[in-house]
């Protein structure tokens, strides 16, 4: 009598199932019936413990070699959401902060001096704060915006404007800091303009921290010189 191998039949299950072509809610059912089929047939014998394996695989072959990915885009898709989320706020943050000035907030700050004739200092303060608070704050932890303000983290593109320059984010590298939950670190390349002239590129560097909200908690520039000398270079003289 012939001896019953079973990883030779394993293996031609395996190779059976290449040609197999399916829609994608075909082999989600396909997965689903599987499932059932096992929970309903567990522990009764030998034969259905080799067909676990040959069920994983089916399941398996038909969702890659199949050309779904389904299952497997899910997992990973799933487990690297919440990092990418934060990169992607983290970038998107500094993309706003070294960008600009933007047309809105160049035509708030070219009403400066009509709202100081007319005894509108306060207005304009407001309609400055609306600003960046319409920009900022989806970012931000409710009640860590306004100090991110009120230091002036947020401000460089208004530096810029009164000496003439348009700032641009080239290049952010953000990169999560595996011995500290939470933690990133950043550089970003700023380019300055004047009109379409390029005069100069400065790297900036910091630290965001993002918790269980998925905004920015903290954000801190380090001090090695590039944010210095970016704000040295755009400053008014005397600002």
């Amino acid at each position: 009598m012939k001896q019953y191998d079973e990883s030779n039949e394993y293996d031609q299950t395996l190779k059976s199932l290449n040609s197999i072509k399916m829609e994608k809610s075909d082999k989600e059912d396909v997965y689903s019936n599987l499932i059932n089929n096992i929970e309903k047939k567990k522990g009764k014998d030998r034969g259905f413990n080799w067909s676990i394996h040959v069920l994983s695989a089916a399941f398996i072959m038909i969702f890659l070699i199949g050309g779904g990915y389904f299952i497997a885009d899910k997992i990973l898709l799933e487990q690297a959401a919440p990092q990418d989320e934060n990169i992607e706020t983290i970038e998107t943050v500094l993309e706003i902060v070294f960008t600009g000035p933007d047309k809105e907030l160049k035509n708030i700050l070219d009403d400066e001096e009509s709202y100081v004739e007319q005894d509108k200092v306060q207005e304009y303060q407001n309609d400055l704060y609306s600003h960046y608070e319409d920009i900022y704050q989806p970012y931000f932890e409710e009640n860590t915006f306004q100090g991110h303000i009120n230091t002036n983290q947020l401000t460089f593109t208004q530096l810029a404007y009164y000496k003439g320059y348009q700032l641009k984010a080239d290049k952010i590298d953000v990169i999560e800091d595996e011995k500290t939950d939470g933690a990133y670190n950043f550089t970003v390349n700023v380019q300055y303009y004047k009109g379409d002239i390029k005069e100069g590129e400065i790297k900036v560097s910091g630290r965001v921290n993002i918790y269980n909200t998925g905004k920015i908690n903290t954000m801190k520039f380090y001090n090695d010189g590039g944010l210095e000398e970016l704000v040295k270079t755009i400053q008014p003289e005397g600002g």
